[in-house]
């Protein structure tokens, strides 16, 4: 039991490909793991970097521009097996974006959102009881940020309950 309880403190039951964003060993803007989409062309707002530190390792995803941008960063997990799962993700943000969020869908429910506001250290975002009805689960990171609005993102988490 004691083992057990060890590997789930160390989020062995996470399902996210690249959860730190440092598989690529170095900064990027298509990091393993992750796609990304932007409606009005803003894909180079997405990337990852050292810049401004991360929650842990070297890198962490930011969202950024100096010019107002819309930018999706995701991955669908399948294979799941159904049941609740909660998402968790460390984030630091500027504020001030039209919209900013972290986001579960294709579950086989509704689209589920946590609206993210400023946060000038690290913050944990927690999202429970995502039910996953159809073995898949896309998670992603949206941003309609205005000039030189940030977020980072570090260390996401997919685990079953």
């Amino acid at each position: 039991v004691y083992v057990h309880r060890l590997c789930e403190s160390l989020g062995n039951n996470n399902v996210v490909n690249n959860p730190s964003f440092d598989a690529n060993g170095a900064d990027t803007q298509t990091p393993s793991g992750w796609s990304e989409y932007s409606p009005n062309n803003t894909t180079g707002a997405s990337y990852t970097e050292t810049n401004g530190g991360s929650n842990s390792g070297a890198r962490h995803l930011t969202h950024w521009s100096g010019s107002a941008y819309q930018v999706y960063t995701y991955q669908t997990r399948t294979g799941l097996a159904n049941g609740n799962y909660t998402l968790k993700a460390w984030i630091r943000s500027s504020g001030g974006q039209n919209s900013c969020r972290m986001e579960a869908k294709d579950y086989g429910g509704s689209r589920r959102d946590f609206n993210i506001g400023a946060a000038s250290g690290y913050k944990q975002i927690v999202m429970e009881n995502i039910n996953v009805t159809n073995g898949q689960c896309t998670i992603g990171f949206w941003s309609n940020g205005n000039a030189n609005n940030y977020i980072f993102v570090d260390d996401v988490e997919l685990s079953r309950q």
